[in-house]
């Protein structure tokens, strides 16, 4: 059983709540939908084979679709397991790029890296020099380097002359390098990002003020200062009220406060548009490549998993998707995994729209619709749809612009509870949640008809280390079988790389993932009631 929970934002106008099920259904066997447990028309689909990709059915059509479980993922599909990463190490032994048969030990060739420097041949491999490539552009107001994959690359260094004095203008030039201004007494100063109000005196020292106040008005979150960085607001798990009587059991969630619906909350009518689709593909990326993750950091020079990603694509929980990649393939074709995007007031291109997803069940004429492959009719669950019947699934800044869908942002955020037997309940988010997505679409089809041909991207996020043991913790023994418990958790753990910052202290506390979705188009016939 997966229960949902409407979350509002503290930080943007919405926050989003995915159901995302995926994780728990690769774990658990996705044993139950929240609605309706009846044969839906994929039963034949499940039963072609355990772990049959979901492309044998012809749902997989634009992501390079291959077998859940004959993929290792910390290699890319070519086997080399190279990456900017791996490849930026100078005297790194792994770069195999150029081969080197037939010729004489000492041999120059290239190792595909652009920073090294002495790359030769030996035993008919191509190693690594161990002299790296110097990137130095003799402008003192730059930082240098070169990476594996973008070579040398220079960026301002907004620290590169300064003096540490907070009364003083620090500047940078290439041909004068640095000069240092004194301010005028009285000009607004801060020793550090936590005083306001402090100003500069007759002989540049900086003085007076108060400490920043830093108080976001949110129970959920563990307010703090941090010299360099300001305002901390941590994420926590306290108790608290989510303002809505008909919930119980509030709590905390990435950041907001979560309660889970009652029988006594209203039952939701809620109308739908003709902009309609079903995903009939969610997989764990397997590296961070092209299809498999987005840039979660916003930084090039950086990507996950190490050794297997390329183009600043962020996916370090790619490395366990050997391990979850076969039981989701299943539960799409049992049927215990059904969603339902909605572009919501869809208005043409380059226009902000809601993108929404739900949970659905097939409407009682597509009884028999086999969703992997053929376009069908959905009703909406009543989980789908907040104690207020707002959605719970919402990206309100979504947009299209030739065939490209982006949606989602730093304060987009995924959150859970799963009800799993013989445990406790954990509850888990995806924080900056974006999708980036091909999108083809039929403004022309007729009533009735899907105006959404196909779907094919990526969604993209990060979640604590806390958040993702959480949810392994909970399972029973059985579910770690042949291995015990103890010993699983500590697999998971030495897997599980932190890339990603999600509260802003400087420390890395979150491992960056992408999820691979392909979906078709359909019709909303209206909510289960």
């Amino acid at each position: 059983m997966l229960t949902l929970h409407a979350i509002p934002s503290h930080h943007g106008p919405l926050a989003l709540i995915m159901p995302f099920a995926l994780i728990f259904c690769s774990l658990t066997a996705c044993s139950g939908d929240p609605d309706d447990t009846s044969d839906t028309g994929a039963t034949d689909a499940a039963n072609t084979g355990d772990g049959a990709q979901l492309g044998d059915a012809g749902a997989a059509t634009g992501n390079d679709a291959q077998s859940a479980d004959s993929i290792d993922p910390r290699h890319d599909a070519s086997g080399s397991g190279s990456g900017p990463d791996t490849a930026s190490t100078p005297d790194s032994d792994q770069t195999k790029v150029t081969p080197c048969t037939g010729k004489k030990a000492g041999a120059p060739c290239s190792d595909g890296n652009p920073c090294t420097v002495g790359d030769h041949c030996k035993d008919d491999i191509c190693k690594a020099g161990k002299t790296k490539l110097t990137c130095d552009d003799g402008d003192p107001c730059t930082k240098d380097g070169c990476h594996g994959e973008l070579a040398c690359w220079h960026e301002p260094d907004p620290d590169a002359c300064d003096d540490g004095n907070p009364c003083t203008t620090d500047t940078c030039t290439k041909a004068d390098g640095c000069e240092s201004t004194p301010l005028k007494p009285g000009d607004s100063c801060a020793t550090d990002a936590c005083f306001i109000g402090q100003a500069c005196s007759k002989s540049l020292l900086c003085l007076g003020g108060k400490k920043k106040l830093c108080d976001d008005d949110n129970a959920c979150t563990d307010d703090s200062c941090h010299k360099k960085q300001g305002c901390i607001f941590k994420i926590n798990a306290k108790i608290c009220a989510d303002g809505f009587a008909c919930t119980v059991k509030d709590s905390c969630n990435g950041g907001v406060c979560v309660g889970q619906k009652t029988n006594t909350c209203p039952i939701c009518n809620n109308q739908f548009g003709p902009w309609a689709g079903q995903l009939n593909e969610i997989l764990l990326g397997v590296d961070g490549k092209k299809g498999n993750g987005i840039d979660v950091d916003a930084d090039k020079k950086t990507c996950a998993p190490d050794g297997s990603c390329k183009g600043g694509i962020d996916n370090s929980m790619g490395v366990l998707a050997f391990a979850v990649n076969k039981p989701l393939a299943n539960a799409m074709k049992a049927g215990t995994m059904r969603f339902v995007v909605e572009l919501a007031d869809y208005k043409g291109e380059g226009k902000p729209f809601s993108l929404r997803l739900y949970y659905g069940n097939l409407s009682p004429g597509a009884k028999g619709c086999n969703w992997l492959t053929t376009s069908c009719s959905w009703l909406i669950t009543q989980q789908s749809m907040g104690p207020d019947c707002m959605p719970l699934a919402d990206f309100p800044n979504a947009r299209i612009s030739k065939g490209k869908l982006t949606a989602g942002g730093p304060d987009q955020v995924f959150a859970l509870e799963a009800n799993l037997a013989g445990s406790v309940k954990p509850t888990f988010y995806i924080k900056g949640a974006r999708i980036e997505a091909d999108i083809k679409l039929d403004p022309a089809a007729p009533p009735g008809k899907p105006k959404i041909v196909s779907l094919n991207g990526v969604i993209g996020g990060a979640m604590t280390e806390v958040a993702v043991m959480t949810v392994f913790n909970a399972l029973p023994e059985k579910n770690f079988k042949p291995l015990d418990k103890k010993s699983a958790l500590a697999l998971v753990k030495s897997l599980l790389v932190l890339d990603i910052d999600v509260d802003g202290d400087g420390t890395k506390d979150a491992a960056s993932l992408g999820i691979r979705i392909v979906g078709i188009g359909a019709t909303i016939a209206g909510m289960s009631l």
